[in-house]
């Protein structure tokens, strides 16, 4: 498919960020190749590695981000990140406490 083919099927925001994707392709491999080596061993569940994978990425970037640990073991990483309204947020773990994967403002 040529890369004009997604501009008839998509709005305009998914094609941008289509396009940032394509523009970051090789960031975004390399990070996701590194984060799947990080060892999470279950149990204890232990995250901490691919947690500071994730800040390293973010400190990289000049990203805010604050850590929420009631388990010391495995960091939750929280950042608003949003170039125009919803704002996504992901939870990966303790749902309950911060919300399941929710769209929202903020």
């Amino acid at each position: 498919m040529g890369k004009n083919c997604w501009s008839s099927l998509w709005s305009p925001r998914k094609f941008r960020l289509l396009k940032r994707v394509d523009r970051d392709r090789e960031l975004l491999i390399t990070f996701l190749q590194e984060f799947l080596r990080c060892p999470t061993p279950n149990p204890p569940g232990d995250t901490r590695i691919a947690a500071r994978h994730v800040q390293k990425l973010l400190d990289t970037h000049g990203v805010a981000y604050r850590v929420i640990a009631p388990n010391v073991i495995m960091p939750n990483i929280v950042a608003n990140i949003s170039a125009d309204k919803p704002t996504r947020r992901l939870h990966a773990h303790e749902p309950e406490r911060y919300g399941h994967c929710s769209r929202g403002h903020g």
